[in-house]
């Protein structure tokens, strides 16, 4: 799902670039308007490149519990150094003045407060960028419940299952078992049954889509449960783990909270 984000995060950076520039006469080492479109395309695909990093970074490593909304200001504070580092090194070498340096000075003077300056100046254009680029999932999240559930659960495709057309069935031996559980490991996924475990060199996105929907859920980016190993769903404040019969636990992230709260209700027999 990541990738189709990073499109739409494109798409939307190329289109606030274009708005830029065409309400926008640079000057002072840029020529024309071929040159001014190419400077604030460059800009803002810097300033997404810096969010996105931030953003991707906190979700990994921030804890569970922290809301949505406090990940993606703190992507958006985190990020404004950087960017704001990245522009102002960009402007200088195309020459144009910045931090109150000037070709003809040699005076050595600090340069933080110009800086600090900086950093308030491009605040509100930084801030209203990533709102936009945060558009996509924000929309996604807005969906109906049923539209969410086929981002989430892998298509069965009967004929397919049903000819043996899936790697599942091209495994030799063959597992022990039914899966319950189906974890991402770099290129690898590992595959849980009852019996065994055993690792496949397969891509963990075909892997999942290549599972019958109706056996189970995809609750985590790296992992995938059969519903009939589900023991338990724990929250804890904002934080989810599902707890399996077998005794693992494995995390709900973020992304699937509401999905996976809904579907085990519904499972349970609960409105």
């Amino acid at each position: 799902m990541r990738h189709r984000e990073e499109l739409k995060v494109c798409i939307i950076a190329l289109l606030a670039a274009l708005v830029l520039a065409s309400n926008e006469v640079t000057q002072n080492g840029l020529v024309g308007v071929a040159g001014s479109y190419a400077y604030w395309i460059i800009r803002t695909f810097i300033e997404a490149v810096c969010f996105l990093a931030a953003l991707y970074a906190l979700e990994r490593y921030s804890p569970e519990q922290w809301p949505n909304w406090t990940v993606y200001a703190l992507a958006i504070l985190l990020s404004l150094v950087p960017f704001t580092l990245a522009i102002t090194s960009f402007d200088l070498i195309l020459g144009l003045p910045e931090l109150g340096i000037t070709g003809g000075s040699e005076q050595q003077v600090s340069r933080l407060p110009a800086f600090g300056k900086e950093l308030i100046f491009l605040l509100d254009n930084h801030v209203s960028l990533c709102a936009l680029l945060l558009l996509p999932r924000t929309l996604w999240r807005l969906t109906p419940a049923d539209a969410v559930a086929n981002e989430y659960e892998p298509s069965t495709d009967a004929k397919s299952v049903a000819a043996g057309g899936t790697f599942i069935d091209s495994l030799d031996p063959p597992l022990e078992g039914s899966i319950y559980w189906v974890e991402a490991q770099e290129h690898y996924v590992k595959l849980t049954t009852p019996s065994e475990s055993r690792m496949v060199l397969y891509r963990f996105s075909d892997a999942i889509r290549e599972l019958p929907g109706a056996a189970g859920m995809r609750v985590h980016r790296s992992h995938w449960v059969a519903f009939s190993a589900v023991k338990n769903l724990e929250r804890i404040g904002q934080s989810f783990k599902l707890e399996l019969k077998s005794g693992e636990v494995i995390p709900v992230s973020r992304s699937y909270r509401t999905y996976v709260e809904e579907k085990l209700q519904v499972l349970n027999g609960e409105e």
